[in-house]
């Protein structure tokens, strides 16, 4: 059994950081955290970034800003740039907002993500937030879709109620919604480019006081 360990990071961390991210990332076009944005988060939320360690060896990390946002709201579909000032934080970050708001989480070693993920959500009580809320990926979407040879966007909403009602698993928004307490709130198109996900993302929550 791996176990895993929760701490914060440093700025000496970033070359151990980047190499987990590389190694999560190296299957899919997605860019890894850079430098910069890992020393802003560390200047203006260094209680945000989470990493999950292994044998003493970083293996992911989860970092989220406060801000304000109404889950309640179905036309938003802003985008991960909007929402997270290109993954900066700078312009979002609002210590007087009403979420905890993930903006950024990865893992090297099977397991790591849903325990950091778990740490994360249960900051909302120790920040005294009444939620947190996220948009993750789903990279199964379009494995699923070639099996059925259609677009992604006629079945992303069958793939992803399959994956809710636990009939199918996805390797990301499965493990996040193991999380007791963590819900699926709707889909959001093109939130960030990811062709496994086919650019959908699902909004995810934690109620603090459910």
């Amino acid at each position: 059994m791996t176990i895993f360990r929760i701490r914060t990071a440093k700025a000496c961390d970033y070359e151990e950081f980047a190499e987990a991210e590389t190694f999560a990332w190296q299957d899919s076009e997605v860019p890894i955290i850079n430098r910069e944005q890992f020393l802003t988060w560390l200047e203006i939320f260094p209680e945000g970034l989470l990493l999950v360690e292994t044998e003493g060896k970083i293996c992911g990390h989860h970092f989220s800003q406060i801000r304000e946002f109404d889950v309640f709201n179905s036309h938003d579909n802003r985008c991960w740039d909007e929402l997270t000032d290109q993954g900066f934080c700078r312009k979002t970050h609002n210590l007087n907002g009403n979420v905890l708001y993930g903006v950024s989480i990865s893992a090297s070693v099977r397991g790591a993500g849903r325990f950091v993920f778990e740490a994360a959500v249960k900051q909302t009580h120790s920040l005294n937030l009444p939620r947190y809320v996220g948009a993750c990926r789903i990279p199964g979407l379009s494995t699923y879709a070639e099996s059925l040879n259609v677009n992604a966007d006629t079945v992303v909403s069958e793939y992803v109620q399959a994956v809710v009602a636990d009939k199918r698993k996805d390797k990301t928004l499965s493990a996040l919604l193991s999380v007791p307490g963590v819900r699926f709130v709707r889909l959001v198109p093109n939130y960030f480019t990811d062709a496994q996900s086919k650019n959908w993302a699902c909004l995810i929550c934690y109620d603090a006081g459910a």
